[in-house]
């Protein structure tokens, strides 16, 4: 429903239009087919069905397309994904119809089925869904999914689809229906957690066997030259009836050639949907099994030229212009400073974010942009409800970042949030960072700082300066409890670890701690910045030690290193360090700009009490 919001006219008519002409055309072609396929079943019924056949859309075969191709979020991806939507609802409920009309054997059994198809609807929304709802308190009480909850939900899953069964519509309508009545509000981890158990049965077991159930029913070798005319016949309808109806209303509606094209293509997408229709279908006894096979092979062929046929209306070219735009709508507001926070792991993306904050504190206008990436393989295809479970694990990942950019925008800072599925997660950052051009890029601890820390060298130009956090404790201080400090060795990054190291301790109110990494070095250039930044207001010392890596340790404060430093390659196991490496072409100036930038306005530092004596 979220997706439909704001796009209700629009999606409501390509979506009624992709199902009216091939229902239409569908039944036509019915009275082709009826004389030799539709022995012992209503007239009504079969044509009803061979319309529903061609007009059904299998919404989550076009949501892994959109998400593989990185549509899902564009404008086009959105809106083929809102009329899939509708388009899926349109055809279920013109599937039940039709299964009723095959039960009702009379206009009295008809009118019985569809009272009672009502009353169970009602019921299930106006009694049962309350009493699910106690199944969420439930839930957030204990904290985890318990195999009660589990059979809770089974049984009343298995309960639904037995009454529909009775009823005479089929116990797949009990099942969507149950799922219709689980709670939605809130109850993203409880959905997540469902389907990551009823996952491993079903797509191991359950889904095998159903494919294998029918490829039993299907008998190509059987057809014959008539049914091969046929079958051309059912493709040219299927194929034809689907994408004019789709881009003809899409391009009434003002759309570009191209992107009506491209949802007409989509929407022909019908996948393992198309097959559960099918076997609804043969089931009832509308089916034959020559037509049965003739149907399979049509979903079959429809859905493997889905992909290719879109990046032949709509190529990568034309996705990554989207993809641009869209980011770039994002982050509309003309912003002079901005820090793009990359985090991996949710539970451990505040600190990060806090430092991201400070470092913009000062700049104005600005912006921290908060991304994450949710890791999903190429090579997995549409299995059970495989797509549904990472669809939720991607709602309740975005919902933990929209409350962390809240938290940011308390502190007076705007913030945007960027999320989305990657294959290769160390390409898709560099990509970004590219393409948003920060001032500062930071890399959270977890899996991202690893792939993106191995070869920081990668980002050269893609950001201002590239911080990558390491993390050997994570309960290790990010959040300004104690001194921030500076190990360096006088590297090409000095000044930009310097400066970015400053900036942070003044934000923060806290003491800049300078600590000379080589061991023969006098610090006589590391007393003279200290000098500099005291008359800026900024309490700062210089420290001598035998080895650096005497300060890599938790607890030590806030660690900043120069990432072409040779204390570089100890910051992985030596607690929690920021790794800083400055782009090639930044300015030799910046840091007697930040020291300018902290004498500005009359700024003045606040030293924590514990420190005064190391000032």
């Amino acid at each position: 429903m979220k997706l439909i919001r704001g796009k209700g006219r629009r999606a409501g008519i390509i979506s009624v239009s992709s199902v009216a002409l091939p229902l239409v055309l569908g039944a036509a072609l019915s009275v082709l087919l009826y004389p030799t396929h539709g022995r012992g079943v209503s007239r009504l019924a079969f044509a009803l069905f061979i319309g529903v056949s061609m007009s059904v859309t299998a919404f989550p075969v076009l949501a892994r397309i959109l998400t593989e191709r990185n549509m899902h979020f564009t404008p086009l991806g959105v809106l083929a994904l809102a009329c899939a939507a509708v388009d899926d609802i349109l055809a279920w409920s013109l599937l039940a119809v039709t299964t009723a009309v095959a039960t009702g054997s009379d206009q009295t059994q008809l009118a019985r089925v569809a009272l009672e198809s009502l009353v169970f609807v009602a019921f299930m929304l106006r009694a049962v869904r309350p009493v699910l709802r106690r199944l969420l308190v439930w839930y957030e009480r204990v904290g985890r999914l318990t195999p009660d909850m589990l059979a809770v939900v089974l049984v009343g899953l298995l309960l639904s689809a037995w009454a529909t069964d009775r009823i005479g519509i089929h116990f797949i309508f009990g099942a969507f229906i149950f799922g219709a009545a689980m709670p939605r509000e809130g109850a993203a981890a409880l959905s997540r957690d469902i389907l990551d158990r009823l996952e491993q049965v079903a797509v191991l077991l359950l889904l095998p066997i159903f494919f294998v159930t029918t490829g039993l029913k299907v008998d190509v070798r059987a057809l014959d030259v008539t049914d091969l005319g046929e079958l051309a016949l059912i493709l040219l309808v299927a194929c034809t009836a689907k994408f004019f109806g789709a881009a003809g209303a899409a391009r009434a509606l003002g759309l570009r050639s191209r992107t009506a094209a491209a949802i007409g293509v989509l929407m022909n997408t019908r996948g393992l949907t198309e097959l559960v229709v099918l076997n609804v279908g043969f089931e009832r006894g509308i089916l034959d099994r020559s037509l049965l096979t003739m149907l399979v092979i049509m979903a079959v062929v429809t859905t493997v030229i889905t992909e290719p046929a879109l990046r032949a209306v709509y190529p990568d070219r034309l996705v990554e212009r989207d993809v641009a735009q869209v980011e770039r709508n994002r982050l509309a507001a003309l912003t002079s400073f901005r820090v793009l926070v990359v985090v991996d792991d949710l539970h451990r993306a505040r600190p990060p974010l806090d430092l991201g904050v400070d470092i913009v504190d000062g700049h104005a206008p600005a912006e921290v942009v908060l991304s994450h990436f949710r890791p999903s393989p190429i090579d997995r295809a549409e299995l059970g409800s495989g797509l549904a479970a990472e669809l939720a694990d991607m709602a309740t990942r975005l919902e933990e970042l929209q409350t962390l950019a809240a938290v940011v925008e308390r502190r007076g800072v705007p913030a945007a949030v960027l999320s989305g599925f990657s294959v290769d997660v160390r390409n898709d950052v560099i990509e970004q960072a590219a393409r948003l051009r920060p001032d500062v890029l930071i890399i959270g601890p977890g899996d991202h700082a690893s792939r993106v820390g191995w070869r920081p060298d990668l980002l050269d130009g893609a950001a201002g300066k590239l911080v990558i956090v390491r993390s050997g404790d994570p309960g290790a201080d990010l959040a300004g409890q104690g001194p921030v400090v500076v190990v360096t060795e006088g590297g090409q990054d000095a000044d930009a670890t310097l400066a970015l190291a400053a900036h942070v301790a003044r934000s923060r109110g806290t003491e800049l701690r300078l600590v000379n990494g080589g061991r023969r070095r006098r610090p006589r250039r590391l007393l003279t910045l200290a000098s500099r930044l005291t008359d800026a207001g900024l309490g700062c010392t210089v420290e001598m030690v035998a080895d650096a890596r005497e300060v890599l340790t938790p607890g030590s404060g806030l660690i900043f290193l120069e990432a072409r430093g040779e204390m570089a390659l100890s910051a992985v196991t030596m607690g929690t360090v920021l790794l800083v490496r400055a782009a090639p072409d930044a300015p030799d100036d910046e840091l007697d700009a930040a020291i300018t930038h902290l004498r500005v306005g009359g700024l003045t530092c606040r030293p924590a009490p514990a420190l005064d004596a190391l000032g």
